[in-house]
């Protein structure tokens, strides 16, 4: 069974590497010190200090703690870069990477943009939605999003009456957010969009505007009787299709770009058993034989916030955030403004000459040092006397560094033998050399 639990000693170690996919696809990755407290913690333990913080107040820490307060500082002036960057900091900085994870995976399926909302408080406000009920119950959440301010802007809520229907949200709940196409009909739209005629906003807060709203008895997904959007999320969230859906769209987050028609009824029967509820689901999933088996490491390309935040936070560099919101827009992923109701489309769709050439940018910036972007590593501080051993030592410790020591035979002698050649200088410009090349090989740009 593909969620069957992996069992440490009889499936499997679980080792630095085994550690080491684990922070990264349950967070932004780590440090090898970190890796190293994992493995002697053990899997069950590892898993549960991820989930549990989900729920837990405090549990981010102070500096990721201060991050949040700049960004709802920065909210009421509506200031795309000082959101961004405030995020960021608080995912670089965060002790509940799950918790950041998550609300960047809720972001992209209820994905809002505030170039249209055009409120920086909303938005924020939604992203801390997510961060609060991410890992709680699918359509408590679905509940909470259909009232939130920023989607009620988004998809045009406001001009939903009884007299002129807008069918927007409706589509969107059971296309994009609950059922996907094919598991609805055009009236299932429509009489879905008279459920949630009047839920409008007054003074920026969520408004039942009963005069707007439709009272009559509505037939929706082959049910009689519905009068109000409760009742049609319930409805929606209940169909077999739902836990289908998601867990589709989970094991893609989480696991695998594509994964397979049997992982993913089996996701959706976990789902169902946990009643929909994210943080029990996600307990078994990141300790199944599914996710630690071998072809899934390094197999999902990493997207640009994943690759850039675990790149800082195992260096432990320094940047500006709001330069940094706007270099990873470059790279084809602007937080706060995905390209439309569907997000980002994600797995090869990152890659593209223009991001590619972005992401170059950024490896460079970050093996060199740029003031723009306020990037400076002082090599010899971060590696100590591996900056100036022998090629081999230098590869290893930055391999170990920068993609958690997983690097193809064939580019660790290319890269050994160029460390142990005159051209790579010396020093921290040798290692800055070396940096820049492990960050432009394919296996960088893998998760």
């Amino acid at each position: 069974m593909n969620l069957a639990p992996y069992a440490v000693g009889r499936d499997g170690p679980f080792g630095p590497a085994e550690a080491a996919h684990l922070l990264r696809r349950a967070g932004f990755g780590a440090m090898p010190t970190e890796r190293a407290a994992a493995v002697q913690a053990g899997l069950d333990a590892t898993v549960e200090r991820l989930v549990a913080p989900l729920f837990a107040a405090g549990a981010e820490g102070d500096e990721a703690a201060r991050f949040a307060a700049l960004g709802a500082g920065a909210a009421p002036n509506d200031e795309l870069p000082a959101l961004q960057g405030a995020w960021l900091g608080r995912m670089v900085h965060s002790r509940a990477p799950l918790a950041e994870r998550l609300a960047l995976f809720w972001h992209g399926h209820f994905a809002t943009s505030i170039e249209k909302v055009r409120r920086g408080a909303a938005m924020w406000a939604q992203y801390e939605l997510f961060r609060a009920r991410g890992g709680g119950r699918f359509g408590e959440l679905v509940g909470a999003v259909a009232r939130d301010p920023a989607m009620v802007v988004w998809l045009d809520s406001e001009s939903n009456e009884k007299t002129h229907p807008n069918e927007n949200f409706s589509r969107e709940l059971f296309e994009l957010f609950t059922l996907g196409l094919s598991h609805y009909d055009e009236h299932d739209v429509k009489e879905a969009a008279r459920c949630f005629t009047g839920w409008h906003l007054k003074d920026g807060r969520f408004w039942r505007n009963e005069r707007a709203h439709d009272p009559a008895r509505k037939r929706v997904l082959g049910r009689d009787g519905l009068q109000d959007g409760d009742e049609v999320i319930a409805l929606a969230v209940e169909q077999p299709a739902c836990a289908e859906f998601l867990g589709a769209k989970l094991l893609r987050e989480f696991v695998t770009d594509a994964p397979s028609p049997e992982a993913v009824l089996e996701a959706a029967a976990a789902l169902r058993e946990e009643r929909l509820e994210l943080a029990p689901f996600l307990r078994r999933l990141l300790r199944s034989r599914l996710f630690f088996a071998a072809e899934q490491r390094r197999a999902r390309i990493a997207a640009p916030v994943e690759w850039a935040v675990g790149l800082l936070r195992r260096t432990g560099s320094r940047v500006k955030w709001s330069a940094l919101g706007r270099e990873l827009g470059e790279m084809g992923q602007a937080l706060f403004a995905p390209p439309n109701v569907k997000g980002w489309d994600g797995g090869r769709a990152w890659i593209s000459s223009r991001t590619l050439l972005a992401r170059g940018r950024f490896a460079a910036s970050l093996a060199y040092g740029d003031p723009a972007l306020g990037l400076a590593v002082d090599w010899d501080e971060r590696l100590g006397a591996a900056a100036a051993g022998d090629g081999a030592t230098l590869v290893a410790v930055l391999a170990e560094r920068l993609v958690d020591g997983d690097l193809a035979a064939s580019s660790r002698d290319e890269l050994t033998a160029f460390a142990d050649s005159a051209d790579a200088g010396r020093g921290a410009e040798r290692a800055a050399r070396i940096a820049h090349l492990m960050l432009s090989a394919p296996e960088a740009l893998l998760q």
